[in-house]
């Protein structure tokens, strides 16, 4: 390249930087209010207040801290490239503004915004009112997040609220904040005050990190709503209290494991949709308050680990399990459920129930096993109980305690000639009825 063009070149630069460098306008009455777009890159004149109404993107590049509150319209988005200049400033997002972060996470535990962060809105173009850009675990970058109205907010890139460090919160007064973005959003140890948190997409992670929760709220009052996405543990010690509505997206285990109150919901479900439970190696899950299965939908706990129900059950749904699944069944009420094993285990601890359907081993080169430990158990004339029912397989029912009453009909590798189906009785009553059972025989 010749001097010339070179020359030439530089000055293109130099007028493009300068074309996009915006000098602060005078503070009037304490407020500062941005009008145009680009980049201020000088520090934030003292004030009261700085609102961003730029109808575009306002980046704020200094590293010299500003106290004074922020207000971010509709219309624009403020870009923080670094973790120090808002740090100790409240931060009003309204309806249609964005507030984005782009800086790096300093650590896991470590809280960027100190002073409390107030949503509103869907955000700048359905983008998000808050929306972090950066990168590493930013678990904790925010403190307090206050809802004013129903919000969203995007994780493209996993953030979160925790209590690591000080107290974290998500104070949703009553709105429905609604999450976005296909990675990981941190729940750790933080307090969620009264509302809705609706998960679309991506991971939503409740984890312990030592002691306690701190939660607020009961399962009337505190919602969480999943239409996608994954509901997912990581070594939670204590019950989880709220509302789950299961409309779509999966659970897993990924830390942790024990009997509940490890990994574990004492809050009401709601599943509206087939639910698949995975839970990793030696992990551990349980449901343990009310569960509501609706009618033709299921619950299918996956991968050799156990998984706890404690109930009361209703819905009529189906309980599987698959892949090697483990399942615990501790209701003291079970409904009216049906229940399948395809190479996988359950095992009855107690309560009474009656089973709609019951397959144990349905399936060409499948197992199952049901181990019948205790509780009170009829079977529905409707669809009788079946042990080892497909070619290729092997079913096995272990009868220890309690009571076992089919209605009419208990098959036992009985319909294919190379099903295989084993009966243990070591104790209880076994009662085979010729009437049909209702939901009365489970009264």
């Amino acid at each position: 390249m010749n001097k010339t063009r070179m020359f030439v070149v530089l000055c293109a630069t130099v007028l493009a930087q300068m074309a996009w460098a915006v000098d602060f306008p005078a503070a009037v009455d304490g407020v500062i209010t941005l009008t145009t777009a680009g980049t201020y890159s000088a520090a934030v004149p003292t004030s009261t207040k700085l609102v961003v109404n730029a109808n575009g993107s306002v980046t704020l590049s200094s590293t010299t801290k500003y106290t004074g509150t922020v207000e971010i319209e509709s219309g624009s988005t403020l870009v923080i490239p670094n973790t120090t200049i808002l740090a100790n400033a409240p931060i009003n997002v309204k309806s249609g503004g964005t507030l984005n972060p782009t800086f790096a996470s300093p650590g896991q535990w470590s809280k960027v915004f100190l002073q409390p962060i107030t949503i509103a809105g869907t955000g700048n173009g359905g983008i998000g009112a808050f929306k972090y850009g950066g990168s590493g675990n930013g678990d904790s970058i925010v403190k307090t997040l206050v809802l004013s109205a129903d919000a969203t907010i995007d994780c493209s890139k996993r953030w979160g609220d925790s209590n690591g460090n000080g107290a974290g919160k998500i104070d949703l007064q009553g709105h429905t904040l609604t999450r976005i973005g296909g990675d990981n959003f941190m729940f750790v140890a933080a307090t969620m005050t009264p509302g809705t948190f609706k998960n679309t997409a991506g991971t939503l992670t409740f984890q312990q990190n030592s002691g306690t929760f701190g939660m607020t709220g009961t399962a009337d009052e505190t919602i969480f709503q999943f239409t996608g996405g994954t509901l997912t543990f990581w070594n939670t010690t204590q019950y989880l209290p709220y509302k789950f509505i299961m409309d779509g997206g999966s659970i897993s285990a990924g830390s942790g494991s024990g009997e509940p109150p490890k990994n574990s919901i004492s809050g009401p479900v709601d599943i509206n949709f087939w639910l698949a439970v995975n839970t990793a190696s030696g992990k551990s899950f349980g449901l343990m308050g009310p569960i509501s299965i609706a009618s033709s939908k299921a619950i299918e706990f996956k991968n050799a680990n156990w998984s706890y129900v404690g109930g009361p059950l209703s819905g009529g749904g189906d309980l599987k399990v698959s892949a090697n699944g483990l399942l615990s069944l501790q209701a003291e009420d079970l409904g009216a459920p049906r229940l399948v094993m395809q190479s996988g285990t359950m095992e009855c601890e107690g309560g009474k129930g009656l089973v709609r359907m019951f397959r144990c081993a349905n399936g060409g080169g499948v197992y199952g096993v049901f181990h019948h430990k205790n509780g009170d158990l009829s079977f529905s004339s409707g669809d009788n109980p079946r042990v080892g029912e497909s070619a290729n397989s092997f079913g096995a029912y272990v009868f220890e305690s309690g009571k076992m009453c089919p209605s009419n009909t208990f098959y036992l590798a009985a319909e294919k000639a190379d099903s295989h189906g084993l009966f243990l009785q070591k104790g209880g009553h076994f009662d085979l009825k010729a009437d049909p059972q209702t939901d009365a025989d489970k009264q």
